[in-house]
């Protein structure tokens, strides 16, 4: 029901949500398009033009929801749908099954989320997801978007659990400088050491695109 309040272009509506017999459900609006994931499976990293047309408007969808005072949670490749829209694609923001209030303090009772996407202090502390975590998944989705790979990878889940924690993801080859520290800067250990916000990241994610081209 919060997210049915975020209205944006970039973040799919939430048609009705509701409690039965199964338990909590909600009803998202249905969209005509494929994921990003898929788009990166089937063609590989985009290119910088790509980046910029899926990445600023996602940037901007959570930056809609953070100032409802809600964080995603779970944002990731297949999280994004690159719907079509009058002859055009739109990035919508989806799935909303992880979201949380602003300023949740309690411990989550399990992790949920996808690992590779998941900043270490949801790992370390348990904590529920905030504007630092998303900041921190934005650049691993950046990551991917730019390498057509996941930042951290392994057999197990624990395997990417203990990559995450101990490890900076690994270089991406021919990157350029401004793009290699957004990605950076998004993705530090400590999460004050992050951009304050999805907005700033998008700041800084244009600039580094105009130095790029």
């Amino acid at each position: 029901r919060a997210m049915a309040r975020v209205a944006h272009p970039n973040v799919a509506r939430v048609l009705d949500a509701g409690v039965d017999p199964q338990g909590p459900w909600f009803a998202l609006e249905r969209l005509d398009g494929e994921s990003l994931h898929d788009r990166i499976v089937r063609e590989g990293a985009l290119t910088t033009w790509g980046v910029a047309e899926v990445m600023l408007p996602v940037l901007s969808g959570v930056q809609a929801i953070h100032a409802c005072g809600l964080a995603h949670g779970d944002l990731k490749p297949s999280n994004v749908i690159l719907a079509r829209d009058r002859g055009g694609v739109v990035p919508r923001v989806i799935d909303f099954g992880v979201a949380v209030h602003l300023g949740e303090r309690e411990q989550a009772p399990e992790l949920l989320g996808t690992p590779m996407y998941m900043a270490p202090e949801r790992f370390t502390l348990r904590a529920p997801p905030d504007v630092a975590s998303d900041v921190w998944s934005l650049g691993a989705l950046l990551y991917t978007c730019l390498g057509g790979t996941v930042p951290f990878h392994g057999a197990r889940i624990a395997d990417v659990v203990a990559e995450v924690l101990t490890r900076a993801p690994r270089p991406l080859p021919d990157l350029a400088p401004p793009l290699r520290a957004v990605i950076d800067h998004a993705m530090q250990r400590a999460p004050e050491d992050r951009f304050a916000s999805a907005r700033a990241m998008s700041v800084a994610l244009r600039a580094a695109l105009r130095e790029s081209t």
